[in-house]
Parts: C-alpha cells; structure tokens; sequence
C-alpha cells in the first residue's frame, strides 16, 4: 500500500483543521479501489513552522506522494518547505488550492521541486490522480502517468503541460462529509473550532474575489446531509463552527431551516456565517436571534461609482434595516459590546478610485448603523481575478508577500495608505474592543466633525508616538479623545468625553455580564444599570440616526442592548 500525505500549514491557530483536506481524503476514501491502494495521511502545522521542521515531519511520514493545499497567506511558508525536502528519494509534491489555481504552470516554474499542480475543484482530480497511479508498477512515482487526467497541470522534463480543466462537481451529495465519515480521525477529538460549508459558488461577480471566477454557479449540499454533519460535530463536543457559504441567506428559506436545525442541538455553539445585508428580514432575524451567533456581513463601500467599478451592488436602506433587523432581534443590539458575536460588517479601504476621504465616509455610514463590529482590510489585488488581471489600470502597487496587499493606487497614495492603516487599528481599538463608540459619537459631535475624524486623529497619534492600539486598554482611551479636544482649542470637552467614557466602560462591563450568563438575573442587572447610568451616570446618547429608515428609537433599543 502506498502513502499519500496532505499538508496544511494554517494561519489561524483556532482553525488548524483543514476542511479542504479533510474532503480530498473523505472523498478519495470513498472508493474501494483508493481505501485499498492509499494510506492517506494529514498532517496540520503553523504556518509559522520553519521550513526545515515541514520537511522532517513530512520525511517522518515517509509518503510517496505529499500534497500541499495552497493559499495567499501560506503560498510563501509552503515554497520554502519544498527547497527543503530532499533531492533523493523525495516524495511526487502536488501543489492544490485557489491560490494556484489561477497559474497552475507558473507555479511549477517557480517551484522546481513541485511534480504537478491540482487546480479548480480538487475532490474528483486528487481520486484520480491517485488512481492512476495506484497503477503504476512498485518505485518512484511519475507525473507523466497523469497526463490525460482533468484539472492537472504536471511537470514534462523542462516543460509544463496544462491538461484541460475539470468542471465542478454537478451533485455535492456525492462528497461525503469528512466529519460523518471519520475522515479527520482522532484530530477531531477535542477540536473547539471547525469549518463547514452548506453550498459552494457565489452569483456576485465582484472584481476582488476569486469565487466568481472558478464557482459562478451556488450548487449546494443536501439539508439532510448538513444536518447529519453538525449533529456529528455537536457529539464531539466542538464549541465554534464557521460556515464559509459565501452568503449564507442567499436561499432565505434553507437559512430558516438550518438555523432552526441549530438551535435544537445540544450543547452550546457558536456560529459564525457570511450574510447578505439587504436580504436579511424580520423572518431571518428571529430565527439567528435562537443562536449563539457572529454574523459577517460585507458591504466593502458606500460609493455607487466604486461598486459599478467592482461589480458590486448595494442598496442603503435594505441594508441599514436588514442589519438593524439582525441587532435588534437578540442579545447583540445596536452598538452594544459582543465578545465575538453579534453582527460585524465589512470595510474595505483602497479599492479602485476611491480616496482616503471616501472610505471615512462609509465608515461614518457604517459607525451610525451600529453593528456590533466594524472589520477593515486594505484591498488586494489576487491572482486569478478580475481586479488581478487589471490591476495596472488603477495604478495598483502590491506586496505579494504580503498577501498580495495594495500598497497605493492611483487614488490612494502611499502615505494614504499607511496613515488609513493607522485609522484601522485606532478604529479596532475603539470601536471593537474599547466598544466606546457613544463615547466617540459625544466627542465627534462636541467638536463638529464626522467620528471618523476622531478615529483618524487618534490613529495618528498612536502612530506619532509608537504605540501599538493592540497593546492598550480603555484606560488608554480618555488621555488621546482629551488630546483630540484639546489640540481643536476645546479642553473642557475632552475633560466630559473622558467621564463620558467611564460611563460607558461600566455598561460595556453589564453587556459583557449579560451576554456571558444569560440569565434573568443577568438581564435585570443590566438593566438596573443601564437605568442608573442613563439616569445619573451622565452616559451619553447612542450615535445615529443611521442615514436610513430604520425600526425603534434609542430607548427600546438601549433598554435590552
């Protein structure tokens, strides 16, 4: 019997269990002929692992074929693991995932000790590839023996041959979930967090993405096969699951059913889903609002101009009333502090023609909505997209090692660039983590600017001074919002900001008990507080109205935040 081994060098200590292998080696598994012929193997490191530490464990194992699943923010780690390995008696290397998708044969010429490259959709390729060569006589396996296989590019002596590509898979309910199957073995035992997806493909075509690209077309996985994986993942105790459908609520009607799948298992979970803001409803909200959630939700910008340049659409009010919906249906209100839960929504600065000024403005559009997080990523400019092939044309500078990040464009200098990146992790302080976000909105209105400007002016004194805003607290906070006052000639108000803040830390401290016990006693707490602190505590006033029609005033909505 030969050995396979699949290797993933994750990024994210709390997902080190790779759903993609786990598919190769359930679906591979699933034929007699493969479970007969294959031991296959995984093998889970930190992506920080060094180079030469990949290679004895990979030696360790002793494999004939090892296989590497690829992606932005591991493709570097797994390139220098293959210089490593050794010249005699090394394994067949098989590169796979979206990051070599787009290039399979230039990523052989890179990589002279990688035999071949899987690309597009790898469950059906990997079982052939192993197939064919299960046929091969006993010694060193070849790549040539793959020559007629779909979805492989493979190394010919000095050239690199790109067979025709394989469609995706027409029916999900022939792969097997590798958490039914066993496929992970003892590696799922005691796992507090997995990954699961109940469809694969997206209808968007946003310019950024790959998705649209390899998976137009949502084929989705049978509901009675979602629900036999997560009753399987329940019984092994995990405690966090991440749905990576790329819109979760796409299907309003299958979201409804899973969720109230969900709510009816044992245990307590946390689910983390990718939702569309203008779909979500009333419906939708009661039936997440069952759950210990945290829900992504993208809106990337606020600019007609910059949506229709990435092919993107948006419409304001459906989803300033979808997410406020969401908030106010369950423990996660408005604006109120969520330890991991609760509704986030995503920014990002530096796409094509946009300014630094234009990215504050929906930031400021997104701050008065109030989710319960604001997430930003800078722009980046990946392989195989349509951004990707027509990056020139913005004047796009990247830095591929660094996930392919823009650097500047012909709209956002360099300088801009860093000083909004500055702004970022002032806002994840501040609005994130300190959660003073009625705080900030007293401040930015006491001085006459939009918040973002708040934000953008502590960013620069963080920056100024060299302090990281991941390394401070909210005892940090007051001194900065009474430097911003001051510098504006306004001394007396950074002076109310800062008993401001401490009103606010102290409902921040009642949410936080709250949320964390749940219970009667826990919500009359709470509101006892909230009333004290609203009565004579001098906190201030939720930020808003958000710059749309939505449902309740600030105190049905603070009442039960």
């Amino acid at each position: 019997m030969r050995r396979a081994l699949l290797v993933d060098l994750y990024a994210l200590p709390e997902y080190d269990l790779s759903l993609a292998l786990g598919y190769l080696k359930a679906f591979a598994d699933a034929d007699p002929g493969v479970k007969a012929s294959w031991d296959i193997r995984l093998l889970h490191l930190p992506v920080a692992t060094p180079p030469g530490d990949v290679a004895a464990a990979v030696a360790r194992e002793a494999p004939d074929l090892v296989g590497f699943s690829c992606y932005s923010w591991n493709i570097r780690a797994v390139e220098k693991a293959l210089t490593r390995l050794p010249a005699s008696g090394r394994p067949l290397v098989v590169l796979g995932g979206i990051e070599v998708t787009p290039d399979p044969a230039g990523y052989l010429r890179r990589n002279r000790n990688a035999d071949l490259v899987v690309f597009g959709e790898g469950e059906e390729t990997f079982r052939e590839v192993l197939q064919r060569l299960a046929a091969l006589p006993p010694g060193p396996l070849g790549a040539s023996a793959l020559a007629e296989v779909k979805g492989v590019c493979w190394r010919d002596g000095r050239k690199e041959r790109r067979n025709a590509a394989r469609p995706p898979i027409a029916d999900l309910a022939t792969v097997p979930s590798p958490y039914v199957t066993g496929a992970f073995g003892p590696l799922l035992a005691g796992q507090d967090r997995v990954m699961v997806e109940t469809t694969r493909g997206c209808p968007y075509t946003c310019t950024f993405c790959f998705e649209p690209r390899g998976f137009a077309r949502v084929r989705s996985f049978p509901a009675d096969r979602v629900k036999e994986e997560m009753r399987a993942i329940a019984a092994a105790g995990v405690r966090e699951v991440a749905f990576l459908d790329t819109n979760f609520n796409m299907d309003r009607k299958r979201a409804v059913e899973v969720w109230g799948f969900l709510a009816g298992l044992p245990g307590r979970i946390r689910y983390a889903f990718e939702l569309r803001g203008e779909l979500l409803d009333a419906e939708q909200a009661r039936a997440i609002s069952a759950l210990d959630y945290f829900a992504e939700i993208g809106l990337q910008s606020v600019h007609e101009r910059t949506l229709d340049t990435v092919k993107r659409w948006y419409d304001r009010a459906r989803f300033t009333n979808g997410v406020r919906a969401l908030l106010e249906a369950g423990i996660y209100r408005p604006c109120a502090f969520s330890a991991h839960g609760g509704a986030s929504v995503d920014l990002m600065m530096g796409l094509p023609g946009e300014t630094a000024a234009d990215f504050l403005r929906s930031w400021d559009f997104v701050f008065a909505v109030g989710p319960s997080t604001i997430v930003i990523t800078m722009t980046k400019i990946l392989p195989g997209t349509e951004l990707g092939g027509e990056h020139a044309k913005h004047g796009y500078v990247f830095d591929e090692d660094a996930q392919y990040e823009a650097t500047s464009s012909r709209t956002l200098t360099a300088a801009e660039a860093r000083d909004l990146a500055s702004f970022r992790d002032a806002s994840d302080w501040v609005y994130n983590r300190v959660h003073a976000v009625r705080t900030l909105a007293f401040t930015a209105q006491g001085l006459g600017i939009p918040p973002s400007e708040v934000v953008l002016e502590i960013g620069r004194l963080l920056a100024k001074s060299g302090r990281r805003a991941s390394d401070l607290g909210p005892a940090e906070l007051g001194p900065l919002l009474a430097e911003v006052c001051r510098a504006r000639g306004k001394g007396d108000l950074g002076e109310k900001a800062v008993e401001k803040l401490s009103a606010e830390n102290t409902l921040v401290a009642l949410q936080r008990y709250r949320e964390s016990k749940r219970t009667w006693w826990s919500r009359f707490v709470f509101a006892a507080g909230y009333r004290l602190l609203t009565g004579i505590g001098g906190l201030p006033p939720l930020p808003g109205p958000p710059p749309a029609a939505v449902r309740g005033e600030e105190p049905a909505m603070a009442a039960t935040a």
